[in-house]
């Protein structure tokens, strides 16, 4: 492991201290405008890497993938000949799709799930994390979380908060990696 030629972003949306991603493979909040145009902006003409799971989550939500965008899928699967993906088995393998596949300049983004998360911090040089706040302070249960990081080795570097959407504000926090050579 070591630093990449390019900028791998991990990119993800999470509720309370817990750091909620989810609940049974979909996000436990409704669509939140603000976080949907933040994630939209951030992604546009990226390679996006995520699992299967998200993958699946993202088709039953919009009814295509991520549209203007590269997706690259971890699994353990063979995809289906009618796959709009490229598939990676392992992670070594997504960062060779990647180095394959990537135009100079375009944007590397991992945007889910908790194990997919996990598996590419060590080689994360941001982290984009849209922290979602409930107006009456209210979580969901969830059974998904975003995993714990060095809050030291990856500072906030910028936050901004957005107003309130309906019950929800989005307070997005780009953090950047410091010390790793």
């Amino acid at each position: 492991m070591g630093l990449l030629p390019y900028e791998l972003s991990l990119i993800a949306a999470y509720m309370g201290r817990q750091r909620i991603l989810g609940l049974e493979g979909d996000m436990p909040w409704p669509r939140i405008q603000t976080d949907m145009e933040v994630f939209r902006a951030m992604t546009c003409n990226a390679l996006v890497v995520m699992g299967r799971v998200t993958w699946e989550s993202i088709i039953r939500r919009n009814g295509h993938p991520l549209l203007g965008r590269t997706s690259i899928v971890l699994t353990r699967e063979d995809p289906p000949a009618e796959a709009e993906y490229i598939p990676a088995f392992s992670v070594e393998d997504a960062l060779a799709v990647v180095e394959r596949c990537r135009i100079e300049g375009q944007k590397v983004c991992v945007v889910g799930g908790a194990q997919i998360y996990q598996a590419f911090m060590p080689y994360a040089s941001r982290i984009f994390i849209s922290r979602i706040v409930h107006r009456y302070g209210r979580l969901p249960r969830g059974d998904t979380f975003f995993p714990c990081f060095n809050k030291k080795e990856f500072p906030v570097h910028r936050r901004k908060s957005s107003g309130w959407d309906g019950r929800y504000r989005v307070v997005l926090e780009d953090r950047i990696r410091v010390g790793k050579a």
